[in-house]
């Protein structure tokens, strides 16, 4: 083998690196490599060394010295070694003529030498797994292995898209949209493309998938040379999509060559989509012919294939050209008119990004999201990520300077909810924007959130927007209201989800929330600090010119579990029952502890006064029942604890107090003690914000509050408590009340 000048002097003294040295001798301690060459350096500084390969064969081939898909018995193979081995991996590279009909071979020209490809995925990483160098010689025997044998398409991994060798310029479309075209009998779509030019060549993209009749507003569009493209184009250009009938199942692997006319007419009737192909642009040329000039046209091909395609969940394959027709002398398309490669690349859309998040199809019809902000932006770019939507965006405030030191956006100075609706339209998925309060949005229809069956996500942190979203009507669908917010500086975060039915409701999840606060002393000091003052920054001058403290990382952690759910959620996981979930900061402020409860439906007590709601969360319910099941003889009751909405008139049960110690039982008669009554309750007051909301008995008969009872009722307002009071009657399982409403 010749040597260049750089090897002379090599030969002249210069010595191999050890690692290169070091290579060889492994090399040549392989069973399989009959022979190992001297290191030649290379003027692109890599260490060629050559060898020979033994390759495993059927018998038959054995004979032979070659096998059916034209791989010897001996097989040479170079390997060229860079500077810094071995902290980067070889190459490897096969003779010129080796057969490129084989699948998993890198792209190249017909005339350099063969790069298989051996591994899925970096040589880099796979050198510095397991043994070293052993390894990646190893992969590279088992490809000649299966090349002999014809078995590098592994059925269980898929078909192997075809390999563009001299695809130079891209075109870019959602391949879901262009799949959903295919029928099973041939057809065709006519589409248009933008055109952009570049210096390293053309690049076409498909940004509206309405399929065009080939009338005359059409072929104006695609000649006019005087075109104001979108978003920097230069034009317009036809494209015409075609499939087979799927009975027409193309099993052959071969890699793509197309140069001209003649070979992509061939091509398309071993695709079978001649009949949809050919006739179509034939027309379309004479058409724009008649009116300025023949076209230049895109096409994509659908080639069906026996396997879905590796890493797809399809066995279409889709096949793009660009064909710039010339005429012979007599009229006719010549048949070398330069047909070029298109390469696909996808374009962004809410398919490829289900795909590539590994995502479901959204079982929901939409997400409404109300409140833009920090946190609710994060929540909604993430569940935009995941290809989830069409969304309607519900904020009424402005776009500041200073949000951007923790919101999703990075482009201060606009409405919130337009700016982001902006950005979900890079990612092509669909947002409408409505700059006004929640109030205003449903100022035409208290049923406007529940029209379609949506995830409807609450990041506001408005107690009004809590409020706003309890007084709507019953969903008749299977819509969730789903809500998130933050308590003291993000060391804590909560997610509630209603029940199917809108049972439990999202003020009764809150309340049971709160509940939580009065058994758990950690939780209650973390909403007891929620409203701290002292943690706000000012913003400008003026009243309201303030932002709570909270470092942005705290909020993405948050932001990214409650996206999840919620991203669970709209792909099926929803839950019957109400669900209530608390994330707890670590002490090292760098991840989440959550818990998660369920709360199952609310009990809605009669009342007389029907301007007013008496709600009876499960867990209250369920004490109730528990007291009576221990008090089967006698009567029995207690003291009712929740949250109280006078604006709404609404009282939510959330738990029940037992009797003060000097409370009485009989048959006939329960009398409430007061004993250590008031010192209870303001402890509740105090760990969880909950209050006093009345009292509970049992009648073991039945029947319409007592004399009694009604003293009772007195002797407890006179401790002034709270006014509303509630006084519910149990028996077997039925409530009834009677309440002292005040001047409410």
């Amino acid at each position: 083998m010749g040597r260049d000048k750089k090897n002379a002097t090599l030969e002249g003294g210069m010595p191999v690196p050890p690692a290169i040295a070091q290579a060889v001798k492994e090399l040549e301690t392989f069973p399989d490599i009959v022979s190992v060459g001297e290191p030649d350096l290379r003027p692109s500084g890599w260490w060629k060394i050559a060898t020979l390969f033994r390759v495993p064969m059927p018998s038959k081939a054995e004979e032979t010295g070659i096998s059916s898909t034209g791989v010897k018995t001996v097989e040479p193979v170079y390997m060229y070694f860079p500077e810094n081995f071995p902290l980067k991996a070889p190459k490897f590279f096969l003779r010129v003529d080796f057969p490129r009909t084989l699948p998993h071979i890198n792209p190249g020209s017909g005339n350099s030498i063969v790069s298989p490809c051996i591994y899925d995925g970096s040589l880099d990483d796979l050198l510095h797994q397991g043994h070293g160098l052993t390894t990646i010689i190893d992969q590279m025997q088992d490809w000649l292995r299966k090349a002999a044998s014809d078995s590098l398409i592994n059925k269980n991994q898929g078909w192997e898209p075809m390999r563009l060798d001299t695809a130079d310029e891209p075109i870019i479309y959602q391949k879901a949209k262009v799949q959903g075209f295919v029928s099973k009998t041939a057809g065709f779509r006519l589409l248009t493309c933008d055109v952009f030019k570049l210096s390293a060549g053309d690049i076409f993209k498909i940004s509206d998938y309405t399929c065009r009749a080939m009338d005359a507003g059409f072929i104006k569009e695609i000649t006019q040379k005087d075109f104001v493209g979108r978003k920097g184009s230069v034009g317009t250009c036809p494209v015409l999509c075609c499939w087979p009938n799927e009975s027409v199942v193309v099993d052959t692997y071969f890699p793509e060559t197309v140069t001209n006319l003649g070979e992509l007419l061939e091509k398309s009737k071993l695709y079978g989509t001649y009949q949809s192909f050919w006739p179509q642009i034939q027309l379309l040329w004479n058409q724009s012919a008649k009116v300025s000039y023949a076209v230049e046209v895109v096409t994509i091909h659908c080639v069906r294939r026996p396997l879905n395609l590796i890493n797809q969940n399809t066995n279409l394959e889709f096949l793009s050209y660009r064909v710039r027709v010339q005429y012979t002398p007599l009229g006719i398309p010549d048949m070398n008119s330069p047909v070029g490669i298109l390469g696909h690349l996808h374009a962004v859309g809410p398919e490829l990004l289900r795909e590539i998040s590994g995502a479901s199809p959204g079982k929901m019809e939409s997400i409404i999201h109300i409140g833009c902000g920090s946190l609710g932006s994060k929540i909604a770019l993430h569940l935009c990520r995941a290809g989830h939507g069409p969304f309607t965006l519900i904020d009424h405030r402005w776009m500041s300077e200073h949000n951007l030191a923790r919101h999703a956006l990075t482009t201060a100075a606009g409405d919130k909810a337009e700016l982001l609706k902006k950005v979900m339209e890079n990612f092509s998925v669909s947002a409408t924007a409505h700059n006004k309060s929640l109030q205003d949005y449903l100022a035409k229809s208290s049923s406007r959130l529940f029209e379609k069956e949506s995830l409807i996500i609450d990041s506001t942190a408005s107690l009004n927007v809590r409020e706003t979203l309890a007084s709507l009507p019953n969903a008749t669908n299977n819509s969730r209201i789903f809500q998130t917010g933050l308590y003291s500086k993000a060391r804590l975060g909560f997610i509630t989800i209603e029940g199917r039915g809108r049972n439990p409701r999202v003020d009764d999840l809150s309340a049971a929330l709160f509940d939580s606060a009065i058994d758990d002393k950690p939780l209650s000091e973390v909403l007891a600090v929620a409203d701290d003052a002292f943690n706000r920054q000012a913003t400008g001058q003026g009243c309201g010119s303030y932002t709570t403290i909270i470092p942005d990382t705290r909020i993405s952690l948050h932001a990214a579990a409650m996206a999840e759910r919620a991203r669970q959620v709209f792909e099926g996981d929803i839950p019957e029952e109400g669900e209530v979930s608390l994330g707890f900061l670590d002490a090292a402020g760098m991840s989440l502890r959550w818990q998660t409860s369920a709360l199952a439906k609310t009990r809605r007590v009669r009342l007389e006064r029907k301007d007013w709601e008496l709600r009876v969360l499960a867990p209250a319910f369920g004490m109730m029942e528990n007291e009576v099941a221990r008090w089967p003889t006698v009567e029995t009751g207690g003291v009712l604890i929740g949250r109280l909405c006078l604006t709404r008139k609404c009282a939510i049960v959330t738990r029940i107090l037992e009797a003060p110690p000097d409370s009485t039982r009989s048959r006939a008669r329960f009398e409430l003690g007061v004993e250590g009554l008031e010192n209870k309750i303001a402890e509740i007051v105090k760990s969880s914000g909950l209050t006093y909301l009345g009292t509970w008995h049992s009648h073991l008969f039945g029947g319409t509050p007592s004399g009694i009872d009604e003293a009772t009722l007195q002797k407890i307002k006179d401790l002034r408590l709270g006014i509303p009071a509630f006084n519910l009657i149990w028996h077997g399982g039925e409530l009834t009340c009677f309440a002292d409403y005040g001047d409410y």
